[in-house]
């Protein structure tokens, strides 16, 4: 899941890239990575960080995608599990 989820995204970088009339090394002047970096982003590698994917998604305008992004179920189990947890009386400023 992980290789097909960063062929997506790399896809996705490719794409819009494109579409903007943009070469590798003029986005990668843009995010300020590296040629090379970028590269290997288009071609799906996992090895590039995250800090370079959101700065290349942040030049191509997407990033706003990634903010999108929610998970029911894992708000639905935090919420059941603040609503277990007794309320801690505040400390008194008297108390010494």
């Amino acid at each position: 899941a992980s290789l097909q989820t960063a062929q997506h995204l790399a896809d996705l970088v490719k794409h819009a890239r494109i579409a903007r009339g943009w070469s590798q090394a003029n986005l990668a002047e843009r995010a300020r990575l590296s040629p090379a970096t970028l590269s290997r982003m288009e071609q799906g590698s996992l090895g590039a960080s995250l800090g370079a994917w959101f700065a290349v998604l942040e030049r191509l305008g997407l990033l706003s995608k990634i903010q999108q992004l929610s998970d029911p179920a894992s708000e639905a189990i935090l919420d059941s599990t603040r609503a277990k947890r007794p309320v801690r009386p505040k400390p008194n400023d008297l108390d010494f």
